[in-house]
């Protein structure tokens, strides 16, 4: 569990840092700076590792329940550009 928050963590500051880069240079959209570009990585690796055989069973419980977390928030997120699809500048 210790390693999952720590390697979480450095992939926050990867997506974060490469979006500072980009938005210093100005190649930036207001859907670049949602939540969705952090939490589509985690839903990806979450679910690759049930495919995983040499994953014991309790991280498996671990990733299918961050899993339903992660995809809830992927999930809210589409609603909110889904409701500001005329106009991407009004994005929360």
């Amino acid at each position: 569990m210790e390693l999952c928050v720590s390697v979480r963590r450095f992939m926050k500051q990867d997506i974060a840092g490469v979006l500072r880069e980009q938005a210093n240079l100005g190649n930036t959209l207001p859907c670049d700076t949602l939540s969705l570009q952090l939490w589509l990585p985690f839903l990806r690796e979450s679910y690759r590792i049930l495919g995983y055989r040499d994953v014991d069973p309790q991280h498996k419980i671990w990733s299918i329940y961050h899993c339903e977390l992660v995809a809830k928030n992927v999930l809210n997120v589409i609603n909110v550009i889904n409701s500001h699809l005329n106009d991407l500048t009004l994005l929360p």
